[in-house]
């Protein structure tokens, strides 16, 4: 099953191979992460009408003391908060035969994630640095044989409630063998067939 990483922010800086705006690396070179509202954070995506994010397979990472020995990673799923706010928000990013879809996290992860960032500004103010990572990622799977031509998937950041979606990927072809490591039949399996998360 293909892991798609949507984007692995440290700092807030993406890495990657997939295309993303210059714009996009500006705005989030200057966020603050431990400054965020967790709350508020929205990752959006723009698929084609026969993939689906199922319940339980739209994940954030948080990594913690990257690169140290007492490195520990923590798993938060993502849930479905697809607003009519939101859909408006980007309505000019609808396309034919694509849909759209926002991700955030659930308010106990949110209250979780909160945790983390206190106890990081905590040491922080100590003067006790240390490294960590965001990593949004998802298990799709598709809704029958996909039509042939290219599969473009866009993804959107919203970093807070009164702040805008902006593209951080676009244009990303799941028909790209380097997308998915391989052939989209094989690497997206078909809805009801998705094993439990793997992490």
């Amino acid at each position: 099953m293909a892991r798609i990483s949507a984007l692995a922010l440290t700092g807030l800086l993406l890495s990657g191979c997939w295309h993303t705006p210059i714009s996009a690396l500006a705005r989030l070179s200057k966020v603050d992460a431990l400054a965020l509202d967790p709350g508020a954070l929205r990752l959006a995506a723009r698929a084609p009408d026969w993939l689906e994010a199922a319940p339980g397979h739209v994940h954030l990472k948080a990594t913690l003391h990257a690169g140290e020995a007492d490195e520990k990673e923590i798993v938060f799923d993502l849930v479905d908060k697809t607003t009519p706010a939101d859909l408006r928000a980007l309505s000019g990013e609808a396309r034919a035969g694509s849909h759209l879809v926002v991700f955030a996290a659930s308010p106990a992860d949110a209250a979780r994630i909160g945790e983390i960032q206190t106890r990081a500004r905590a040491d922080k103010a100590a003067g006790v640095a240390h490294k960590g990572k965001l990593q949004f990622y998802a298990e799709p799977c598709r809704r029958g044989d996909p039509p042939p031509g290219p599969a473009m998937v866009d993804l959107y950041l919203k970093l807070g409630a009164n702040e805008d979606f902006f593209k951080v990927y676009q244009d990303v072809d799941l028909r790209d063998p380097d997308t998915l490591g391989g052939e989209l039949e094989s690497a997206i399996p078909l809805c009801g067939k998705l094993t439990q998360r793997a992490r």
